[in-house]
């Protein structure tokens, strides 16, 4: 995450803060009753944190993106098992298509 991608102008994010703030953003979301799957740091991908970015996830199917940034595409490899292990069915974005989540307006139901 201290290495991530960013082109904010808003300097060097601080570490020990964001740890707290993504516990504080853990514990809401289950106080809401929701269910949370946490996923191991990939130190290689400072930008997984995001992991809206790396699948859109729909009912019944996960659609893997395929990350614009170069930089990026490993990502998905992170985040595949898991996704698997949720969803019935996981479609993939291939070359040359490029998504990402924060790409997908949802609307309706």
């Amino acid at each position: 995450m201290i290495d991530g991608i960013s082109t904010a102008g808003l300097g060097v994010p601080d570490y020990d803060l964001a740890c707290r703030q993504h516990q504080d953003y853990i514990a809401a979301l289950e106080a809401c009753g929701l269910a949370v799957t946490v996923l191991p740091a990939d130190p290689e991908y400072p930008d997984s944190t995001f992991v809206e970015d790396t699948a859109v996830l729909l009912a019944g199917v996960a659609v893997l993106s395929r990350p614009g940034a170069d930089s990026r595409r490993g990502e998905t490899a992170g985040i595949c098992p898991t996704l698997v292990g949720l969803f019935g069915t996981i479609e993939v974005i291939e070359a040359p298509g490029t998504l990402e989540g924060g790409d997908v307006m949802r609307v309706g139901t």
